[in-house]
């Protein structure tokens, strides 16, 4: 490190000897705002001044061309923050609003909450910035905003304009591969397989996409499965199985309950619903809804809790749903 400043230190001091003495008659001419008139005559050291302190202080400039071209085809992560849209942070990094709501399967695009993830489908190149271009001239030349660059490049806030031979990420929108359907261990059956019932007699309470499975989760026993549908609070919970409401009504950490007894020794537990549609006592099948999908008790989002229980004690749900 220390050889490295004393190098830069003497490369400018090179450079600023030769301004001091470079002769009077020295003229060269480049491109302005009205045609090419004459630059300065210490413009070239100037240039290659600022170009040696500049490589010093950002390393990555000096990567070769050939290896600029770094493509990494994974969304970027955005965290929202108070007052952001949806449109906005699309807007921000030059992706229609629509693709966004598609890709983060977002059914309200209202609903965003400062601290949520939004995975925004671009990938970033590397590009070295040429001599008089301007950050406008940047955006247009790879078709992207301004506001983009920005985004992508924080420093470029701290100058009024792009360094010569700066290197630059350039955020390009992809289109995301489309999600193939995973196993049922990882993917509640669709709509049109609901109604099947496994040789247990147990079929699954909603659709959608398990968010979270049975077991050891963050130092503790995930004693069911949490499952996400995107319409969310409008997403109708029906009984796994017939049976008896023994239990609907709150109940601390989970919320908004409703369990319901099986023959058999069997039991099943719906969480954190918002709102519960049948009560203690009644008998139910599986054309009954017992209520609605919600975030009530300790939930970080809406889904629903779903356990099951043979002689009170829990078991892995996908061992009995079809």
């Amino acid at each position: 490190m220390a050889n490295k400043t004393a190098w830069v230190a003497s490369s400018l001091s090179l450079c600023t000897a030769s301004l001091v003495a470079g002769g009077e008659d020295e003229t060269a001419w480049g491109a302005g705002a009205e045609g090419y008139q004459p630059l300065a005559p210490d413009w070239e050291k100037k240039q290659v001044a600022k170009e040696v302190l500049y490589q010093y202080l950002n390393p990555i400039s000096s990567v070769t061309e050939g290896k600029l071209a770094v493509h990494k085809k994974k969304p970027i992560r955005y965290e929202v923050k108070p007052g952001d849209t949806l449109y906005a942070i699309g807007l921000r990094y030059g992706v229609d609003s629509e693709k966004l709501l598609e890709y983060n399967r977002i059914e309200n695009p209202r609903r965003l909450q400062p601290g949520q993830k939004v995975k925004i489908p671009v990938e970033l190149e590397r590009i070295r910035v040429k001599e008089e271009q301007t950050l406008t001239e940047v955006a247009e030349d790879n078709e992207v905003s301004v506001t983009a660059l920005k985004e992508a490049n924080p420093d470029l806030s701290l100058a009024d304009a792009p360094y010569v031979g700066q290197v630059l990420v350039i955020p390009r929108e992809f289109d995301p591969p489309e999600e193939k359907p995973s196993s049922a261990k990882g993917q509640v059956k669709l709509a049109a397989d609901s109604s099947t019932e496994a040789e247990t007699g147990f079929r699954w309470p909603v659709t959608g996409q398990i968010t979270s499975k049975y077991g050891s989760r963050h130092s503790d026993m995930h004693t069911g499965i949490d499952i996400w549908n995107q319409a969310e609070e409008n997403a109708v919970i029906q009984t796994a199985r017939p049976g008896k409401v023994v239990r609907a009504g709150w109940a601390g950490g989970y919320g908004n309950l409703v369990v319901v007894e099986h023959q058999g020794g069997w039991s099943t537990y719906y969480a954190h619903m918002s709102r519960i549609t049948v009560s203690t006592g009644q008998s139910v099948t599986g054309d009954d809804a017992l209520g609605y999908m919600g975030s009530t008790g300790n939930s970080t989002g809406v889904h629903l809790h779903f356990e099951v229980r043979r002689n009170d004690r829990p078991i892995d749900p996908l061992t009995v749903l079809p």
